[in-house]
């Protein structure tokens, strides 16, 4: 589990050396223990911000920092170092003239770095430091590009592979040239990625798994380890796999891979991955956190869960008070996507416009909630109104709500449950609109 050490010093515009001093001792105090890593967002005024982190599953979380002061204030939040080198991720809207212009940034933290610190103004986070070494946008925006391209044309016949094949060796080649160590080791891992979404079983990835020591922890290597298991989950020999055969790391990675694959709303309980399940729960991986692993790959008692919704309370555009069933059955469509998400939370809009470009099932209508706080009210509508929202409420904050949150795991965003007509629960955790199955799956359960 993640344990988040919070610390906020405020002082007025002249700043406090006093408090300053006390600071940087204390950071260089838990740096010199090197367990850890700790972020700290100096805020010039009121804000808020979050960075994607990677857990010890290679899952997504985000690390929330939040100023409701007009004064200067510096956040402080302390993680455990459980990765060598690891990618933070952080995107969202700057505001230019005026308008809002989306933007993305990527850092690159080696075993050396222990002290991360960054400027909050103009609803944006800048790197405070003398190198810009731990930048790493322009690698990413390199491959990106090409991930973009792959997207667009779909289900890839022989001659485009062979197109994107020979564009990605060149790729990768050019951009080895000026690289340093750790740069190369995160440029191969954006290469075995996109070389996945052309040839899914090459023996490079394999490979790539069988042999990685101590992988960059990055969303890119957990769609990697995620797809290579998810690939192979039904052709790997489970009676073989055991440290006898594979290295120690080659074990511990693949039982997080197939954690991650089980754990997947269409897997949870499947019979199919019966040898797979029986295999996880042998391993150190299972033994070390059994609860939390066990009801990750448990499927969610539809009934309880639905109970539990139909009492989530929200408030729409004019204030009147609703919960999601009185929304249904004002509405006259077999299904509903429910989508929870917040202004503050840039992969929920950036979801919410991919949504809105997809041929979506004629009986099927999108609920959004979304989950800011009653003081964010005009944001929330003012957002509500740029998106082009129809069905948007915003989240009421009392104690039942705040209950239920816990209870059915709303801390996460964005969120998508799938329900029918009679509330029905279908999935209650689908996969997000900028994933490349989204409609997909969407589709499986919607009968037209």
């Amino acid at each position: 589990m993640l344990f988040l050490i919070f610390i906020s010093f405020s002082c007025n515009k002249k700043g406090n050396k006093e408090v300053e001093g006390l600071l940087s001792n204390n950071l260089r105090a838990e740096s010199e223990i090197n367990d850890s890593i700790i972020i700290s967002v100096n805020f010039k005024s009121e804000g808020k911000i979050a960075f994607n982190i990677i857990n010890k599953y290679h899952q997504y979380y985000f690390l929330g920092f939040i100023n409701n002061s007009q004064k200067d204030t510096t956040i402080v939040k302390k993680i455990p170092r459980i990765f060598k080198n690891q990618l933070i991720d952080y995107f969202g809207f700057e505001n230019k003239n005026g308008k809002p212009e989306f933007f993305e940034n990527y850092f690159l933290i080696d075993s050396t770095k222990n002290e991360i610190l960054f400027n909050y103004s103009n609803e944006k986070a800048t790197l405070i430091s003398d190198k810009d070494e731990n930048n790493v946008d322009s690698i990413h925006s390199l491959y990106n590009k090409l991930v973009v391209k792959i997207k667009k044309l779909g289900k890839l016949n022989e001659d485009q592979k062979k197109k994107l094949y020979s564009e990605l060796e060149m790729l990768y080649t050019s951009s080895l040239e000026k690289a340093s160590k750790i740069e190369k080791e995160l440029i191969k891992t954006y290469y075995i990625s996109i070389l996945q979404k052309i040839y899914p079983q090459d023996k490079r990835i394999d490979d790539f798994i069988e042999n990685v020591k101590s992988p960059i922890a990055c969303y890119t290597f957990y769609s990697i380890l995620f797809n290579y298991t998810n690939d192979r989950i039904e052709m790997f020999n489970f009676s073989k796999l055991n440290k006898t055969n594979y290295t120690k790391e080659y074990i511990d990675i693949l039982s997080i891979g197939i954690f991650n694959s089980l754990r997947f709303e269409g897997n949870k309980g499947n019979e199919k991955y019966k040898l797979a399940k029986d295999w996880l729960i042998k391993t150190d991986l299972y033994s070390n956190d059994s609860i939390y692993i066990k009801n990750e790959i448990t499927p969610k008692d539809s009934l309880i869960l639905k109970q539990k919704l139909e009492k989530l309370t929200f408030i729409d555009i004019k204030n009147n008070p609703f919960v999601i069933g009185q929304v249904v059955k004002n509405k006259m469509s077999k299904y509903y996507l429910i989508d929870f998400w917040a202004t503050w939370c840039s992969p929920c809009i950036q979801n919410i416009k991919s949504i809105h470009k997809m041929d979506l099932p004629k009986n099927l209508d999108i609920i959004y909630v979304s989950m800011d706080k009653s003081k964010d009210r005009e944001k929330w509508l003012i957002q509500s109104s740029k998106l082009n929202l129809n069905n948007s409420f915003l989240i009421i904050e009392n104690e039942n709500n705040k209950k239920l949150i816990k209870e059915i795991e709303l801390n996460q965003l964005p969120r998508y449950i799938l329900i029918d007509k009679d509330f029905n629960v279908l999935n209650t955790n689908m996969i997000t609109p900028q994933e490349g199955d989204f409609l997909k799956e969407l589709k499986s359960y919607i009968k037209e």
